[in-house]
């Protein structure tokens, strides 16, 4: 009986340095993966042109938010 124990024990480690493995892959490619698109979203925006640049700068206005509704009284 304390032979089949020592190899359940052996058995649940090597599972434990398997999973381990494994999460330690993830996490290295999850890093790699939000560097990655890191970089593309700054390449992204750096690639506006410049009459896209200009334009934005001389319209002056923030589309994102609604007109405001003037109410006389």
């Amino acid at each position: 009986m304390v032979l089949t124990t020592v190899n359940a024990a052996h058995f649940a480690a090597l599972q434990n340095g398997q999973l381990q493995q494994r999460l330690d892959n993830v996490q290295r490619d999850f890093i790699v993966f939000n560097r990655e698109r890191s970089k593309k979203t700054v390449t992204d925006s750096s690639e506006l042109s410049i009459s896209e640049k200009n334009k934005a700068i001389e319209d002056g206005q923030n589309n994102n938010v609604e007109p405001a509704i003037y109410v006389s009284g």
